[in-house]
């Protein structure tokens, strides 16, 4: 339990990852180095549970607070109570929501944290002032540390860049779902065209027409959009379209800028969910699909990607290039893309 213990310990701020680079530049900033903490721009990583309720599997996202990591130590079990199913109450919060709250919407309220028994059937466990104490010490020494690191809280975490990156997500499968009944080989298509045959509002939708080959797949396959990048003849024809969507790299051969996965070859592996479940969630078919390409730091883009077990994961290029050591990931990425 050693390498899960620490992986914890990391993912909840009670030990987090930073390097100190005194030729790194001028500025704290420049030298700090977080990289390794899983959601850095947040104080407290999301993860998803497995459980079970009345025989049947569910799931649920939560927070990993210093409390959550302190509970699966037998050395702080003193300082957790559980609670018997029929004392559960609404003055009951969870940790992380528990820690949100100023002093005065605290009255009254009774924090908890929750835990899977044997049977992996969750139970409510009553956390003790201390543990609340020391999950804020924590928190505080992270915003600390992430503050003189330079990295900013996430500037896309509202609805309507949810919905516009999954309504991206959804018109590129069904573009791709569309194409294997119609292509053989590698053909000149207009991808404007069969976006307003798969989408009820193509105005609202990213342009996507222009030439790009497609590879040949079994019945079953899912083939999202790529280009043969070497074969490119620098036209300029989908720069002009969308340079949004598309752009040239350091050989001025065309290549997809947005982030993308080949949903349907996913193994399931929880590589990238682990890493940012803010950027990568599973859809009803438990395959992985990019839910906010704005959703962390590209760099988590490209870590995904190299974990991804059935290399599925493509990064594209990063929307913003000022970011720290931009030119290393945007080089690690290349293979991916």
């Amino acid at each position: 339990m050693s390498h899960h213990q620490a992986k914890l310990a990391v993912e909840s701020r009670a030990y987090p990852l930073f390097r100190y680079d005194p030729d790194g530049g001028l500025t704290v900033g420049e030298c700090l180095d977080l990289d390794g903490n899983p959601n850095p721009d947040r104080d407290w990583p999301v993860t998803k549970i497995q459980y079970v309720d009345k025989g049947r599997e569910k799931e649920m996202e939560l927070s990993t607070t210093f409390v959550d990591f302190a509970v699966t130590e037998a050395r702080f079990r003193k300082h957790f109570r559980k609670i018997p199913r029929d004392s559960w109450n609404e003055d009951m919060v969870q940790v992380s929501e528990y820690l949100d709250l100023d002093e005065d919407d605290r009255e009254d309220k009774v924090p908890f944290v929750w835990a899977l028994d044997a049977k992996r059937e969750l139970s409510r466990l009553l956390v003790a002032q201390p543990m609340i104490e020391s999950a804020e010490e924590r928190r505080a020494f992270w915003i600390m540390l992430r503050d003189l690191g330079g990295v900013q809280e996430p500037v896309a975490d509202v609805d309507e860049v949810q919905i516009e990156s999954r309504v991206r997500q959804e018109v590129v499968q069904k573009l791709a779902s569309s194409l294997m009944g119609l292509v053989s080989g590698n053909q000149a298509l207009d991808m404007g065209a069969m976006l307003d045959a798969v989408s009820s509002e193509p105005a609202q939708q990213p342009q996507l027409r222009a030439v790009e080959s497609v590879a040949p797949a079994a019945d079953g396959d899912y083939m999202a959009p790529w280009i043969d990048t070497e074969e490119c003849t620098e036209c300029d024809e989908c720069i002009i379209i969308n340079p949004q969507i598309f752009e040239y790299n350091a050989d001025k051969k065309a290549i997809i800028k947005n982030p993308w996965i080949d949903t349907e070859e996913c193994t399931e592996c929880d590589e990238c969910i682990i890493i940012n479940p803010q950027i990568f969630e599973y859809n009803a078919d438990k395959k992985a699909i990019i839910k906010n390409p704005n959703g962390g730091p590209y760099r988590d883009l490209v870590k995904a990607a190299e974990k991804c077990t059935a290399e599925v994961i493509h990064p594209g290029l990063p929307r913003d290039r000022s970011a720290k050591d931009i030119d290393k990931w945007i080089k690690r990425a290349e293979k991916f893309n």
